[in-house]
């Protein structure tokens, strides 16, 4: 899904980077899991609310559907707009 040509240091804000973890993610995670992933991989930091905030937000915009309480992974649409981000950073570098 989401290739080496597309780094989470490259996304903008805080909500397209929970966004591109999810993508990153066979599983279904919490808002815990998402932190200390961006952490542990990107060496981002990202504070639990935060975090919280962005998946409910991505819930309600029907970019990540809530699996169980507390946790959340990607959806359809949310995958869509993934490639989507993917390619106009691949177009990006070839400008």
């Amino acid at each position: 899904l989401v290739g080496s040509e597309m780094c989470i240091r490259d996304r903008n804000n805080a909500t397209d980077r929970v966004l591109f973890v999810l993508a990153t993610s066979t599983d279904s995670l919490s808002a815990m899991e998402i932190c200390y992933i961006m952490l542990s991989k990107w060496y981002k930091t990202i504070h639990i609310t935060t975090a919280s905030a962005k998946l409910a937000f991505l819930s309600k915009k029907g970019l990540a559907d809530i699996t169980t309480i507390g946790r959340v992974r990607i959806s359809d649409e949310g995958i869509k707009t993934i490639e989507a981000l993917v390619a106009k950073n691949r177009n990006n570098r070839k400008s």
